[in-house]
């Protein structure tokens, strides 16, 4: 196995992981394609199952991708949920967020408007500033419809990220909450 990935003969070491090993992404990919010829709809089975074991082994960001990659959205909407705040808020990753919600239905977005949330806070620290204040807007209609607690803080948090992302873009008179 090791000369093989030493090679870089149809297996690459995994990163971080000792003794793991990932399938040459064109190879991988032609076992895909045959997989999905042969035995159609399989692959995204398997997709689906590669998601729930990921997460379970706390690979989340893979997980998504698995999921969202096998159809199965609300999965991925769920992972995206618990782990946007993680990722976004205490590791600045908000490029990761960003890629995580992106090709997410609308539907699963209304579902789970803290997704929407997540969305402008990452927008917000990506200069994405008016696609931020269309999503917090969303949040807004939404939380109209929510238990009183819940749209209390669905405001709060809105209202947390306008003055942010007004403040990130130099829109100072804005900014004041």
């Amino acid at each position: 196995m090791e000369t093989l990935a030493s090679g870089n003969i149809l297996l690459s070491p995994a990163e971080g992981k000792e003794r793991s090993y990932r399938y040459h992404s064109l190879f991988a990919d032609f076992l895909r394609d045959r997989l999905e010829m042969e035995q159609p709809g399989r692959l995204a089975s398997n997709l689906r199952k590669a998601a729930r074991w990921c997460a379970a082994h706390g690979a989340v960001g893979e997980a998504i991708s698995y999921a969202k990659r096998g159809g199965d959205f609300e999965f991925a909407a769920d992972l995206i949920a618990s782990a946007y705040e993680e990722a976004g808020q205490y590791q600045g990753d908000h490029g990761s967020v960003l890629h995580w919600i992106l090709d997410l239905p609308e539907a699963c977005l209304d579902r789970l408007p803290q997704i929407r949330l997540g969305k402008a806070w990452s927008l917000s620290f990506n200069n994405g500033h008016e696609e931020a204040l269309a999503e917090i807007a969303k949040v807004e209609r939404a939380a109209a419809a929510a238990p009183p607690e819940a749209a209390a803080s669905l405001r709060q948090t809105a209202g947390m990220i306008r003055c942010v992302s007004a403040c990130l873009s130099g829109d100072a008179e804005t900014a004041r909450f």
